[in-house]
This record gives structure tokens, sequence and C-alpha cells, in this order.
């Protein structure tokens, strides 16, 4: 039901309030000092008739609705609640606290301006100009030239051109930019082989361990004073007890630590601009929260040392604005807003309120990062964060889509991604969510439960595969897949599963293209890769230069490349997804169990398959669907798994082979 009341509904925002609906408007590195009511001004005119204009109306609508029940929540909170919320909040600062951690070295390794530093350096004539990598549909990244205009990531490419005339529009090269992060990779490698890659032009690493085994080489030249660390200036009474909290590490250890970090990160920058050419920034800190919003400080080809003290964390998060923490974006920076929280140290000073208003999960989160406490970094040990992680998610954005063999080619290539992800972090996962975004921008969520745990390319692809089929007619504009419930696999079992899950992968997949050159002398994506390459077009994420290539890199290039990137964005937490009701529901592929143990029921069941075209099975000879790709999959993976000895592998390698 609309939240919205037709008053409200009719009302057009002016352009500094419209500016709230936009991500592109919000402050980038490299943006101080521009013209704000002018860039809001021209984004509004150039966006007030469109489809995500009035979708991010509808959208912001809600958004106020639930602003007001919580204006109106906060009436009722009487003495009594506030003083029983303060005592419960007072004991997990507490807990926090004690379990704070301070002796990793974290380091977050940003690329300055990625996609367009390459094409920069690859083409000397950009120089000195204005440059936007995308097209008119949207922009992937800019450089700093454009970025004095007002022109950034995320923004559709025409609004940029309004905004600066002069700006060159660069059609993207994916296989460059991944042929170089693996360059940077490399590099990375040498001080933390288990880094985390979130996408091509950042990395995350924890250099505690490289440092505890090189800090004489690095401690003998190295001072408190070295550049790139917070300045010491005595402004603050807080500084003047730091040591004191911290007695247990005598202060000038702590001083020679961040010396330390300072010159091996500065190494690793210059290692990685001798190899490169491309500057990096970067920040280091106790967690990675905290480092990932201190490589933000000293952009561009700069790095911050936040010193590992508590009291100098607490110090540093007074003053920070709450949308330069990761997890917040501008959905909650409106809500929070509305509530008078604009800086970290509002969210401590409005605790109370924050817990009475939010669920107790966000109230939480809000009060760690506050504190500057990442929920990863309570741990003890050095473990790997990604195995506490809770879900992993691939999606990709791209124009209007509504053929089913493109739809289901992009869920499969999500799917193989997405292999390969919980490949990498040794889980399987019992939960999969498929998210769809339509051409309207509005967005609907389909998810499934399984009764075992899944964690191959197929086995994602049959249920997400399911849900969309489900779904079909639509148009949509991103798509994506989500893993969740997850599951620890043992290196054994991890290992049998890879082989098992390659070997049958490359027999069903040759199988499938067999039929489907058969019946479709074209590929689909290669006249879309054609007509799209034209146009120069280029679709991103909300994070700019966030290619999704976290932890292996782009699989199996769908032939949109030219114009799609995919984005790991978190989703907004006031989002409204469209959840079905969850209802019985089984069905059985080939010889295997029951699948699905509760799957996203539907309105009413379509049948689209088509009975134009059949062909023989090449295991079990049946006629069957050759028009249809799912139904060749399905029969195909039945067939394979319930015959016996080797006459299925001689069927398919004569059907391959003749």
């Amino acid at each position: 039901m609309d939240t919205a009341t037709p008053s409200t509904a009719a009302k057009m925002p002016t352009a500094g309030e419209a500016a709230q609906l936009f991500v592109f408007t919000a402050q980038k590195a490299g943006m101080q000092g521009i013209d704000k009511a002018h860039v809001q001004k021209v984004v509004f005119e150039m966006s007030k008739d469109s489809a995500f204009f009035q979708n991010s109306m509808r959208q912001n609508a809600k958004v106020e609705a639930r602003i007001a029940e919580m204006q109106s929540k906060l009436e009722g909170l009487t003495p009594a609640r506030r003083e029983t919320l303060r005592r419960q909040i007072d004991q997990m600062i507490a807990a926090m606290e004690a379990q704070r951690e301070l002796q990793r070295t974290k380091v977050v390794v940003d690329m300055d301006m990625f996609y367009a530093a390459v094409e920069m350096r690859d083409n000397p004539a950009l120089r000195g100009k204005p440059v936007a990598v995308g097209g008119m549909s949207m922009l992937s990244t800019t450089n700093y030239e454009a970025r004095k205009y007002g022109v950034r990531a995320a923004m559709p490419g025409f609004i940029g051109k309004e905004l600066c005339p002069e700006l060159v529009l660069v059609p993207p090269r994916f296989e460059q930019y991944t042929a170089v992060s693996k360059q940077i990779r490399a590099i990375v490698e040498q001080y933390d082989p288990d880094f985390r890659a979130l996408s091509l032009d950042e990395v995350y690493c924890d250099i505690t361990d490289y440092m505890d085994a090189h800090w004489t080489r690095y401690a003998a030249s190295m001072t408190a004073e070295e550049d790139g660390h917070e300045d010491e200036d005595d402004d603050d009474d807080d500084d003047a007890k730091s040591d004191e909290d911290d007695a247990s590490v005598a202060p000038a250890l702590l001083r020679q630590r961040e010396a330390v970090a300072a010159a091996i990160v500065a190494e690793l920058r210059q290692k990685i601009f001798e190899e490169t050419q491309l500057t990096a920034s970067a920040g280091v800190a106790a967690n990675s929260m905290l480092a990932k919003i201190c490589s933000d400080m000293n952009k561009p080809n700069g790095q911050f040392v936040l010193p590992f003290s508590r009291d100098r964390i607490v110090a540093f998060m007074r003053s920070l604005p709450v949308r330069k923490i990761g997890g917040i974006g501008k959905v909650m920076e409106k809500v929070l807003g509305a509530l008078g929280v604009e800086t970290a140290q509002d969210l401590f000073d409005r605790r109370v309120e924050i817990f009475h208003v939010f669920t107790p999960r966000t109230a939480q989160w809000l009060l760690q990062v506050a504190l500057g406490i990442h929920a990863s970094s309570e741990r003890s040990s050095g473990d790997d964060e990604a195995s506490h992680r809770k879900s992993y998610s691939r999606e990709r954005t791209f124009r209007g889509i509504s053929d089913p063999r493109w739809l289901e080619k992009i869920c499969r290539d999500l799917c193989d991604m997405l292999e390969q992800d919980l490949s990498h972090g040794a889980h399987g996962g019992k939960t999969v969510t498929l998210k769809l975004k339509c051409v309207d921008f509005s967005v609907k969520t389909r998810a499934v439960s399984t009764v075992r745990t899944l964690h191959t390319s197929d086995d994602l692809f049959d249920v997400a595969s399911e849900l969309l089929r489900k779904e079909l007619p639509l148009q949509l504009r991103l798509m994506g897949v989500r893993v969740s419930a997850l599951v620890p696999l043992g290196d054994s079992q991890n290992k049998r599963a890879n082989g098992d899950a390659a070997q049958g992968t490359r027999r069903r997949q040759a199988v499938i293209e067999r039929f489907a050159r058969a019946e479709q002398p074209y590929d689909p994506f290669e006249e879309l890769e054609q007509r799209l390459s034209d146009a120069a077009s280029v679709v991103s994420g909300s994070r700019s230069e966030d290619d999704a290539a976290a932890e292996g890199g782009r699989h199996r290039q769908l032939g949109i490349q030219s114009f799609a990137t995919d984005s790991m964005a978190t989703a907004d937490p006031f989002e409204d997804h469209e959840m079905p009701p969850s209802g019985p529901k089984k069905r059985k592929l080939g010889g295997r169990q029951p699948l699905l143990a509760g799957a996203a029921a539907h309105e009413e069941k379509t049948e689209r398959d088509s009975a134009s075209s059949f062909q023989p099975c090449p295991v079990c000879g049946k006629m069957i669907n050759a028009s249809n790709v799912i139904t060749i999959a399905l029969h195909v993976d039945s067939c394979l798994q319930q015959t016996k000895g080797g006459g299925a592998q001689r069927g398919i390698q004569g059907f391959l082979t003749r």
C-alpha cells in the first residue's frame, strides 16, 4: 500500500530537496569547492521527468512515513523507559570495550580514480582534460578534473555533459582493468597472502604478521614524526591521557608502531606506482572499518594512519559525518538526520533514542561504529573475517532486458561467480534470494530455503532460475543472487565438491551449448554486445569502480561487459522489498533428494515451455524440448545422475563429437 498521501505524492521538491534522492549528488574526493546549488539544479531539471526520479519520489515518501513513525514513537519515550534503556546500553558499551581489538594493523588500499587513471596512462592525450569512463547512460568513474565540475561516478553521462560540456567519455576496457588489478594484488600479496579484494580497485589486508617479521628493518630509521600519521597536536584534552589508558603498552612503542606501519604502507604504494604508474591512497587502523574511512582522508596519492589507542580512535570518530561510515547510505543518513544525528558523536549522545526507535540489531551496530569498534575486529585472533560473514551476493546492472534467454544467461553468470566466491570462502548455503529491479526501478525479492547445502553453480542456478521463470515476463535493469544461511564446508568436502562441480558443469554446459547451436544460429549476446558497444554505454552500481571482481575477478564474460558492471552495494536497510508468503513446495531434479524445503509462493503457475522443436537426449534418447535451455539443463542433469556405468559418458562424447 502506498504510504504517501495524494498531496505528498503530488508535491514537487525543490532542487535542493531533491538532491538527497540521488547518490551522485553526494560529496566525493576532489569535489571540494564546487557550486553545489548549480549541480543540484542541473541534476533536478534533467531528471525530474524520468522513471528513476518518479520511483525515487515514491521511495522517499515511504522514508518520510517511516521517519514520522519514529518521531511519533519518540514522543512515547517515558523517563522510566529511558532509564531502563540507558542501563542496558551502558552494559553493552562495557562489553564492547572489553572486546575492543587494538593489536591488529589493518590496511585498505584504494586506487585513485582507477578506471580513468588507467585510460589516462594508456592515452596521454587525455591528461589535463575532464575524463569519465562510461557513456551517456551512466558513468563508472571520473578523474579529478571532471569532479571539479560536480561530475562523479554513478551519474548519467548526459547530466555529466550538461555540467561539463568538455567532458571526454571513454568506453570501459574491463580486461585491461582486470589485468592491472592483478598486478596490484600481486604486490599486496607480498605483505598479506590472505588479503581480500572487494573490487578491482580496492584491497583490504592485515599487515600485522608482516610487521612482526620485519620490524627491525623498518624500525631502525623510523620516528614518531613519520609522514602520513595523524597530527599529534595537543589540542584535545583526551590526548593527554591517551598514554594512561594504554598503560599496558609503552607509549613509545605505540608511536613506533604507527611509524613502522606508515613506512610499510608507503613502500607498498610506491611499489604499486612503479609497477603500474598509477597512484593509490591508503588507510591504516586497528580494524577494517576504520582503515576504510582513513583511506579517504588524504586522497589522492596519500595515506593516513590512525593511532592504535582507544582514546585517539574515539576522538577521531567524534566529528566524523555519519555518511563517511561504511554501511550508512543516503536513506539512513536522512533518517538519522531527522533524529538530530549528523556525526558519530551524535550517534553516541542520542544512543537511548536510537535504541528506542531502531531494531536492536541496527541500534547495536550504530553504537559500535560510534565507538570505532568493528564487529569482526572483536576477535582476539587474526582469523579470516570472511569466515564470519553471513551471506554472499552478486548483482549485475544493465539496460532494460526482457528476453528470457538473456535473463537466464545473466542469472547463470551470477551463479557461476557465486560458486567461485563460496569455494574461496569454503562455504555452502541453504537460502537463495533473487533480487529483481525493473525498468521502472521497482524492486522485488524472492527467496527459497533448501533442505541441503548448495555450493555449485548448477544447484544455485536450479533454484534462482526457477524463481526467475515465475516472475516472467519482466523487463529488468538489475538482477542479483544472494546465498545465505551459510554452512562451512570441510577441506575434503570442499575439494571434492569443487572437482565434481567443475566436471559436471563442463559436461552439462557442452551438451546445452550443442542444443543451443542446433536451435539458435546466433548468440543473442553477440548482437547485444555489438549494439551497445557502438553506443559506448556503461551502467554502474551505486559504488564507483566496484566491478564486483572481489576474490577472484570477473568470471565468464556475458558479452555485456561493454555496458554493465557488477555491484556489491549493500541493500539499503529502509528499501522496501516485496516478499511473498512462504508455502510448502517440493520438486525433484532427476534422482536428487527434494531440493526445496520452503519455496517462495507465487500467485499463479505459468507454463512457458515451447513445443516448437524437439531433439533426442544424447544420454537416454528421449525426445526433449531443444528450444528451452532450462529444460535441457534439468533433463541432462537427471540423466547424468541416474545413469550408471560408462554408457552415459560414451553417449555424451559421441553426441559432442559427431
